[in-house]
């Protein structure tokens, strides 16, 4: 997952009937070969969990317990096509939030362990924009996804595209 302060990253297993199984991590990607741990903490369960969630059509939510069952994740996503990406809905589980907080998920490639991100974020792009839509095609208006001349927010930092549209 990207665009949130700690590095969660997930391994989704869907069965025939759309349950999601797997681990997940609150901070580094679970350990295929360590089933407790993690990539950099291999004998540290602590911070990861048993996943829990399902698949219906192209949306999916799932979550894990982590921190000696005091801690919890959560998440409502849309999945895209090619299943190399979802995006959506956080929750973080304080209490704080209110599921609301834009997230996206990558896949991560077969021969790395963690996504990969440039060393330099200097960036004169950085900044909030707003995006107004003059138009939209009929069935994302019957839908009611995009609204005709409604403003929408975007803020650019850290080479992620974050706001009412999602995160990218």
């Amino acid at each position: 997952m990207f665009d949130f302060e700690d590095p969660v990253g997930v391994r989704l297993v869907e069965n025939a009937s759309g349950t999601l199984t797997g681990r997940g991590c609150a901070v580094d990607a679970p350990d295929a070969s360590s089933p407790g741990g993690s990539t950099l903490q291999p004998d540290g369960p602590s911070l990861c969990g048993d996943i829990i969630g399902a698949v219906a059509g192209d949306r999916a939510t799932f979550g894990f317990t982590f921190w000696e069952g005091s801690g919890s994740y959560s998440t409502e996503v849309t999945i895209s096509n090619d299943l190399q990406r979802m995006t959506g809905f956080f929750d973080n589980g304080s209490g704080v939030g209110d599921g609301s907080f834009r997230v996206s998920w990558l896949r991560v490639p077969p021969d790395q362990w963690w996504l990969q991100r440039p060393s330099s974020f200097d960036d004169p792009l950085d900044g909030g924009y707003e995006l107004t839509l003059t138009g939209a095609d009929a069935g994302a208006r019957a839908a009611g996804e995009y609204l005709a001349e409604k403003v929408y927010l975007l803020s650019y930092r850290r080479q992620v595209i974050r706001g009412d549209l999602g995160a990218f």
